[in-house]
């Protein structure tokens, strides 16, 4: 008996291993794709619609909001007078 699993349709219980591996391979993927949208999803929660709303945020009050990436440390303040 080998230490491997079977990768053919060969043992006590034929297209068991090949179906398993392919559910495997499917769940994979999904959890993938999931993870993607995730992370698109942070970049553009975290960094792209802040960058889209500071121009009305900082005109209006003169300074960052509070809860800004920027405010907050995550990303490198530009070029100009720093934090208020």
């Amino acid at each position: 008996m080998s230490a491997t699993a079977p990768t053919t349709d060969e043992g006590p219980e034929p297209g068991k291993w090949v179906e398993t591996k392919a559910k495997l391979e499917n769940g994979y993927k999904y959890c993938a794709i999931l993870a993607c949208v995730a992370g698109f999803g942070a970049i553009f929660w975290f960094v792209i619609l802040p960058e889209f709303c500071e121009a009305n945020a900082t005109a209006a009050t003169g300074h960052y909001a509070r809860s800004h990436p920027r405010h907050l440390g995550f990303l490198p303040p530009k070029s100009g007078p720093p934090f208020p």
